[in-house]
């Protein structure tokens, strides 16, 4: 029975259509959950980076409206970018930039709904990211194409 049960997951794994899967992450220091990035995935394991599409490079105009958001739920924490000589504000700004360029340029979205999208998600499952720690520093949640949480939720923490 054991076994049926691995094969079933297995088949299912391999007739998975694309996903999404949203990074959680704490700031040393800090209790709050914080975006690390949403990532399209061809499957759970594999995944395209760099994609840059249609010339959209990161313009941080595109994405100005959500500024207190950003600040607020997806900002480099003081850790990230320790070798960089930059200001906050200038980290920030590489980040998203980093962000965009390695996972939202490779997702079905422009800028502005590839950031708002990934708002979305973080704020309808805040208290499941609330929870998610332990003693780790990531977590994640993985969505279908659609954007709606897959049945089957694989939690997993990375080192």
């Amino acid at each position: 029975m054991k076994l049926f049960k691995i094969i079933l997951f297995l088949l299912f794994l391999n007739n998975t259509n694309s996903l999404y899967n949203l990074i959680i992450k704490k700031c040393d220091g800090f209790n709050e959950p914080v975006i690390d990035y949403l990532r399209y995935q061809y499957d759970y394991t594999h995944y395209p980076i760099y994609c840059i599409k249609n010339n959209e490079k990161f313009n941080f105009n595109n994405i100005k409206y959500m500024y207190y958001s950003l600040l607020h739920n997806w900002y480099a924490c003081d850790e990230d970018f320790k070798y960089l000589n930059m200001s906050i504000k200038d980290k920030n700004l590489y980040l998203w930039e980093l962000i965009w360029n390695n996972y939202g340029s490779c997702s079905e979205y422009n800028m502005y709904d590839y950031f708002n999208k990934t708002f979305i998600l973080f704020y309808q499952n805040y208290n499941y990211y609330k929870k998610c720690f332990e003693n780790d520093k990531y977590c994640s949640n993985l969505f279908d194409s659609e954007l709606n949480k897959k049945n089957l939720i694989i939690k997993y923490y990375i080192e």
